[in-house]
């Protein structure tokens, strides 16, 4: 959600800004997981750990209610898997953002060339 507001907040920026000469353009990356330490095998086996301390001192009502498959979902995919391998998309979307002298409104930038399953 704070994503979406975020977006919402940037196109009424646009709007009001444009009178003043001020541009504002948004960049949506795609996948870029594989780019990032977030999900280094390191960090992810911490974390790991940290979900399973969460799950041990949840109440009963929470376990019940959302079950450790709910719990474990997220470590059951590779995160790293069909996502860009590096940020120089997302970069050079930035850089013309900044020094174009008619930046596009909105760039979206690929992290991966296959559909996500979800």
């Amino acid at each position: 959600m704070s994503k979406s507001a975020l977006e919402s907040v940037s196109d009424s920026l646009r709007l009001e800004m444009r009178p003043c000469g001020v541009g504002v353009s948004i960049i949506e990356p795609g996948k870029f997981d594989a780019a990032k330490t977030i999900s280094d095998p390191e960090i992810v086996k911490i974390r790991r750990d940290e979900v399973d301390i969460q799950w041990e001192r949840a109440t009963e009502e929470v376990k019940s209610f959302y079950g450790k498959d709910y719990f474990n979902l997220f470590f059951l995919k590779d995160n790293r898997e069909n996502s860009a391998e590096s940020p120089d998309k997302v970069i050079e979307a930035v850089v013309d953002a900044l020094l174009n002298e008619a930046p596009r409104a909105r760039y979206l930038v690929p992290g991966s060339s296959r559909l996500q399953k979800f």
